[in-house]
């Protein structure tokens, strides 16, 4: 891989904001190391690397800090995500130099382990490491090539990967609960609008009609007040005396 250090922004030309004092979460770093398994030549540092793998690599770092970035986790500009992967293989480097000349009494992660491998360390397989620690092919390989490329997990080791692959399977599972649940809910807010909705028509309907019977009352008093007219005028008019003689005339 060939340091880059020009000073950019981000792909949209507006500065990213970076978190100096905050690490990088170990989601980003399982995307950056997916991504170099990708694109090997991007994780190995090559010195005299020409002018076209140059650009190649600008255009990686473009497109991976902006899939980091878009990970749960800091916020860094490009040049800052290729400085964070050159100073951790750098120190994993010492680190694991350091333990194989028995300075330093510890053990790299699996990890840890795993970029070292993508930056092409070569691994000192002495007799004394060999017998001290229990070697398992990873990801499917033989025996063979995992003890090649230093691949290999102690049982410790192994038992940790497949706990933190239970924990994955399980935070997934529960994600895709929490998406069930939020569909589930958003449907029944859509139901009780829907009934609400039904509810206002139904009010509206109801007003109607007792509008319709308002008005057939207040015709009825109509009819019944003119007909209380024209009996009053007819007796105001014609007074019964009248009419009898009428009848007898």
């Amino acid at each position: 891989m060939s340091d880059v250090s020009e000073d950019e922004a981000g792909d949209s030309g507006s500065p990213v904001r970076e978190v100096r004092a905050s690490r990088p979460s170990l989601a980003q770093l399982m995307e950056i190391i997916s991504f170099m398994e990708e694109h090997p030549d991007l994780a190995r540092r090559r010195k005299n690397a020409g002018l076209k793998i140059q650009a190649k690599h600008k255009k990686l770092w473009t497109k991976l800090a902006k899939l980091v970035n878009s990970v749960d986790g800091p916020k860094k500009t490009k040049p800052a995500w290729i400085k964070f992967w050159s100073d951790k293989r750098r120190s994993l480097i010492l680190k694991q130099k350091q333990i194989e000349q028995g300075k330093l009494k510890s053990r790299l992660t699996p990890l840890q382990r795993k970029i070292l491998v993508l930056c092409d360390y070569k691994f000192a397989q002495t007799g004394k490491f060999r017998g001290s620690v229990r070697r398992a092919p990873v990801n499917g390989d033989t025996f063979d090539d995992a003890s090649k490329d230093g691949q290999y997990l102690t049982a410790a080791e192994q038992r940790q990967m497949k706990m933190i692959n239970q924990l994955i399977d399980v935070m997934d599972e529960q994600s895709a609960a929490m998406t069930q649940l939020s569909e589930a809910t958003l449907a029944s807010s859509k139901a009780l609008e829907q009934i609400a909705d039904a509810s206002y028509e139904q009010a509206l309907a109801v007003d109607r009609v007792a509008g319709t019977f308002e008005g057939i009352n207040a015709s009825v008093n109509d009819i019944r007040n003119a007909l209380l007219g024209i009996d009053y005028t007819m007796k105001r008019c014609y007074p019964a005396t009248q009419q009898r003689q009428n009848i007898f005339s």
